[in-house]
């Protein structure tokens, strides 16, 4: 219980558990010191019940960067989650449960949710499709939002017609190491999650989505997060000769359609990483 206590507490430090803690225990550090958050710095943020059991249902899409278990075997991890810092206690035979929220802002007593996040920056990818994700060996297109708060979301349409959304993907740098990246750009927009995660919604669809059709909704993202007018119809099956067409060909095809105003492609290479330099056109 004291183990608890101290770990639930704000002055934890993760880099210096303390003595009432294994010496062995080390952060696994995945993401920058400054998204982490100083520990002198952290507050607790007092969330109401309907807001816990949001974050508890999400929780599973997000790796923790801390993760350790005691003598006893409770298993503790820490999380960030909208910039926050989430911390769970996971007791043996038990399941692991949410034991404080933490932010390194001013408290307003306001916890950010995944959907009110300021997307900083969006990227346009291609890549040979998984067999294990798709149907087919096509191409397939996915884009990476990044946000302000920290907070990654990538995105696609799979080959059965569901739409993604995965908050901080684990299999984002698997996934980029034999990806290109198509286009790249920072935003001065202030849209939100929400407002982009209105693109997933309307192309939501249980019908088996082609090449074309996938390419078209990552298009769409791409141009809701750049601000721009969108008229694609991401519903509508695609016509057959637009099927065959995608699968013609070795070299990806433009991302710019009849249906688009003007290109949306630039190349860039190599693919980034996340937190690190942005990629910069030819």
């Amino acid at each position: 219980e004291l183990q608890s206590n101290l770990f639930l507490s704000p002055s934890f430090n993760p880099d210096e558990p303390g003595e009432l803690f294994p010496t062995n225990w080390t952060a696994t550090l995945k993401i920058s010191h400054a998204q982490r958050g100083r520990a002198e710095c952290l507050r607790r943020v007092e969330l109401e019940a309907p807001q816990l059991v949001e974050l508890q249902s999400n929780l599973h899409s997000h790796e923790p960067w801390f993760d350790e278990v005691a003598q006893d075997g409770t298993r503790f991890k820490i999380y960030t989650v909208d910039g926050n810092q989430v911390r769970t206690v996971q007791e043996v035979g038990e399941e692991e449960f949410i034991g404080c929220v933490l932010c390194s802002g001013p408290s307003n007593g306001q916890v950010k949710t995944e959907d009110d996040c300021t997307v900083k920056r969006v990227t346009l990818f291609v890549e040979h499709a998984d067999s294990t994700r798709q149907s087919d060996t096509s191409r397939q297109y996915f884009v990476l939002l990044e946000t302000q708060e920290g907070t990654t979301v990538l995105t696609d349409k799979l080959a059965n017609g569901l739409t993604t959304w995965t908050s901080n993907p684990t299999e984002f740098q698997r996934r980029a190491t034999r990806a290109k990246v198509l286009r790249s750009e920072e935003l001065t927009s202030k849209l939100t999650l929400k407002d982009i995660r209105k693109v997933k919604v309307a192309a939501s669809a249980s019908a088996p989505a082609s090449q074309s059709r996938r390419r078209r909704y990552a298009e769409a993202v791409l141009r809701k997060a750049l601000g721009q007018a969108d008229n694609l119809n991401l519903k509508a099956p695609a016509s057959a000769g637009a099927v065959a067409a995608a699968g013609q060909g070795s070299r990806p095809r433009s991302v710019a359609s009849a249906a688009v105003s003007k290109p949306l492609i630039k190349t860039y290479v190599p693919a980034p990483r996340l937190g690190g330099a942005a990629a910069r056109p030819h």
